[in-house]
């Protein structure tokens, strides 16, 4: 697996999906986190389907009305859909891995800096989530 010198975590590419005619539509990934090695606060322009593969997940969603949703990823609840332009964020307490399908395929990343606290203020988990 390859380091997300970015987000954090570790990765490597499972599928790519194409259309009848040869187009790529999709694409999918391992992901790798530890205690220590997490995905930071960042969005994407996709969508994003996380499926629990290993592990506990703790995710972090923050909306852009100023609210904000802790899941839970484990055994009975091992999935969650991410909307595009979410802000998100991931961590466990020992190792886990999550398989993300991304929908249309994944173009790029945008991390978030210290000022997206100022627009959380009752968060509790916005500094753990910060890089």
């Amino acid at each position: 697996m390859t380091r997300l010198e970015d987000e954090g975590g570790f990765w490597t590419p499972l599928e790519r999906f194409e259309s009848e005619e040869g187009s790529v539509i999709g694409s999918s990934i391992l992901y790798r986190m530890t205690a220590s090695d997490y995905s930071h606060l960042h969005r994407l322009k996709e969508d994003e389907l996380w499926v629990l593969v290993k592990g506990s997940v703790t995710q972090l969603l923050l909306y852009p009305d100023g609210t904000w949703e802790k899941l839970e990823l484990c055994q009975s609840r091992p999935a969650s859909m991410v909307r595009k332009h979410l802000w998100q964020a991931a961590w466990t307490e020992d190792e886990a891995i999550v398989a993300c399908v991304l929908c249309p395929p994944f173009s790029e990343l945008e991390m978030a800096g210290e000022e997206i606290a100022s627009q959380y203020p009752g968060c509790p988990y916005i500094r753990k989530a910060l890089k």
